[in-house]
């Protein structure tokens, strides 16, 4: 009988250990990265944290405009040619299409998917059986005018502390109104503006500070600081700045020029005064001003009062060391440009030749050369800033109102296509990084103001387009 339980004792402690070692097998993870991604290292590794997967499929994580030219783009290995397009909210399908090899890269491929014919607005995302669901997306013909407005508006009521903030935002606005006349513009907020930045110049010598200041700073000192802190009478301090004084010369100039016929004579003429008393500080100390904010104001100041010493001005520009023409952290090069092309007397022919066939031959290379690459954007824009990316932008729209030339907007949007999500990170850079300075949740004023100026446009395509609809 001991026997017998003996044995029976036996026979139980090898079915617990069978049961224990079965659910240690059931506890350990499933691995959720696919067979190619999955490793075998000497090492093991006993994190057993989920990897997040990124989407293999490219889209515009913004929208795109219903009539547009519409691609997304897949990346993997020997995918099934059909892809589609699913409703976010229902998931039913309203659209399939069909992949295009477009490049090998990496041991895999890249694949195009055109949608382009499909045009109906709303909100979905793209399904392919082997790569899964890709970020969601809007259909919607009112984007770029929507972008507009809200990014105008975000501008508009951004409470600026640095005068070169506000000058650069008024400089551009304004010529978004050169560009566009039709483009209704808030030039309410642009008097306002002007007029509190008024406070900001001292009274004595036509300088501006850098601060925006509530009141005049009246300076106590007997010898003139041409960059550095002041300490006025009632103890308020500004630092003057040579490019900012700059900077409002040439925004003051534009005000003029555009507003000179209205009857609001007595301002656009303080306005005169103002800018062409900071421009004379300027001259004073030009070698120690930024090279750019120095040519906007000669460019703006010659346009509004035909004047030779701006225009002699600006030949001495032209005699300057290419790269040091653009110094400000905003730029000034491209508006101070397009300034003069825009001056209907006295302008050098040759100059004007000049200027326009090399922005021609920009946007002819971008054009040319994007439309050959991935994404149908520069090979190089992985590695270029965003300044650079925003100034192809910026110049792509302008050559593009001047010529009429719908290939450029095209490539303007690939660009939006690329920072808002059709890029190798698959991140939306444009609303993450591009509007938003390093490390804060502010805007970068400067970054946001020349997207505003590429919308701008593209809401002039739009409406040309409506236009030539009801016709």
């Amino acid at each position: 009988m001991s026997n017998k339980v003996w044995l029976f004792s036996i026979l139980i402690c090898c079915f617990c250990c069978i049961s224990c070692k079965t659910e240690q097998e059931q506890a350990v993870p499933v691995s959720t990265l696919p067979a190619e991604q999955d490793t075998l290292e000497m090492e093991p590794d006993f994190s057993y944290a989920v990897v997040q997967q990124k989407p293999h499929i490219f889209v515009d994580q913004t929208g795109y405009r219903g009539k547009d030219k519409k691609a997304a783009f897949f990346y993997g290995k020997e995918l099934t040619e059909v892809f589609e397009i699913r409703e976010k909210d229902t998931d039913l399908v309203v659209y399939s299409g069909v992949l295009n090899k477009a490049k090998d890269q990496n041991g895999k491929t890249l694949y195009t998917g055109i949608f382009t014919e499909f045009s109906q607005e709303g909100e979905y995302y793209i399904h392919h059986e082997q790569v899964g669901d890709s970020y969601e997306f809007c259909i919607n013909d009112q984007l770029y005018d929507e972008t507009y407005k809200d990014l105008e508006s975000r501008l508009l009521k951004e409470k600026y502390t640095d005068v070169s903030d506000q000058a650069y935002l008024l400089a551009n606005y304004m010529f978004i109104h050169e560009i566009e006349p039709d483009k209704w513009i808030n030039e309410s907020y642009i008097r306002a503006k002007l007029q509190e930045l008024m406070n900001s110049q001292d009274v004595k010598t036509g300088a501006f500070y850098k601060e925006i200041l509530k009141e005049p700073v009246a300076a106590t000192v007997s010898k003139p600081v041409v960059q550095g802190v002041v300490t006025g009478e009632n103890g308020q301090e500004g630092t003057i700045s040579l490019s900012t004084t700059a900077q409002m010369a040439g925004v003051f100039a534009q005000y003029v020029y555009l507003y000179r016929d209205t009857e609001d004579t007595v301002f656009t003429n303080q306005c005169l005064l103002a800018a062409q008393k900071a421009y004379r500080y300027v001259e004073k100390y030009r070698d120690n001003t930024d090279t750019d904010a120095w040519y906007f104001a000669a460019a703006q100041l010659y346009r509004t009062t035909r004047q030779y010493k701006y225009r002699n001005a600006i030949a001495e520009y032209d005699t300057l060391p290419v790269e040091s023409r653009s110094s400000t952290e905003q730029g000034y090069t491209i508006l101070a440009d397009f300034v003069y092309l825009s001056t209907p007397y006295g302008t050098d022919y040759n100059r004007c030749a000049s200027l326009l066939d090399a922005y021609m031959d920009k946007a002819q290379y971008i054009s040319v050369n994007s439309s050959r690459e991935n994404f149908y954007v520069l090979e190089e824009i992985a590695s270029m800033s965003d300044r650079e990316i925003l100034e192809d932008m910026f110049i792509l729209g302008v050559v593009n109102h001047v010529l009429s030339g719908q290939e450029y907007a095209g490539v303007q949007k690939n660009y939006i296509h690329y920072l808002s999500g059709v890029n190798m990170e698959l991140k939306d850079q444009l609303n993450e990084k591009v509007l938003v300075r390093n490390g804060t949740n502010r805007m970068d004023t400067a970054n946001a103001v020349k997207m505003l100026v590429v919308y701008g446009n593209l809401c002039e395509e739009e409406n040309r387009e409506k236009t030539e609809t009801a016709e």
